[in-house]
């Protein structure tokens, strides 16, 4: 009894694999790729690794499990297609766990899955996006990359930011003047006092202008 178990447990199995896609083929551990579908005979039973190609590239590798003296039968998904685009000629991209790569006019052959791209060039701040890609669904994305040290958001650079700045230090000087009159008209030093009127105006004044600008100057449609 227990010698018939283990010739059973033994037996080849059969692994039948179908693939959605056109010219796509499939190879079994270290062994040559076929045409898909396929059908794999006298397979030692246990865990096997199956490459997945579209043409000449292979694009995945999934693990099967061959079912001693049975057939098992697995389905591919086809490709998702990826092309990558970008404003410097001379840019990298890396997509997901691969290596970097110049970028290239013809598409990257996946498995359907979400993926980070992350697209470089010297002088340039680099680009990174995260596409989820369908399979058998070409994906473009075209990657702006900005030279470092370029102006921020909306191409406004920190002026907006610095005008901004200076307002509110122009309101803080009117203020803590005004504060400062106000002390001096309690201790009765009228004469004192009066020579803070001007100068926190003057502060108030030149720091609201310089804060109504600034945020003028970021928000105006450019």
């Amino acid at each position: 009894m227990r010698k018939a178990e283990a010739a059973i447990a033994r037996a080849p199995g059969v692994l039948q694999v179908d693939c959605d896609g056109q010219d796509m083929r499939v190879g079994l551990d270290d062994g040559a790729p076929r045409p898909c579908p396929a059908r794999l005979e006298k397979l030692p039973p246990g865990k096997h690794a199956l490459a997945v190609f579209a043409g000449e590239q292979a694009f995945a590798t999934r693990s099967v499990v061959v079912e001693p003296g049975s057939l098992t039968s697995v389905r591919v998904e086809a490709p998702a297609r990826l092309r990558v685009s970008a404003n410097v000629p001379e840019a990298h991209v890396r997509v997901g766990d691969g290596p970097r790569v110049e970028l290239r006019p013809d598409p990257f052959l996946l498995a359907a899955g979400a993926y980070k791209v992350r697209v470089d060039a010297t002088g340039y701040v680099p680009f990174s996006e995260v596409v989820d890609l369908g399979p058998g669904i070409t994906h473009q994305l075209d990657a702006r990359l900005e030279p470092v040290g370029a102006k921020a958001e909306g191409g406004r650079g920190a002026g907006p930011w610095i005008m901004m700045a200076a307002g509110v230090a122009g309101l803080g000087v009117g203020v803590g003047l005004n504060l400062a009159h106000n002390a001096k008209q309690e201790q009765g030093d009228q004469s004192a006092a009066d020579a803070y009127i001007a100068p926190s105006i003057t502060g108030y004044a030149v720091g609201g202008a310089a804060l109504a600008a600034g945020l003028a100057w970021f928000f105006w449609p450019e």
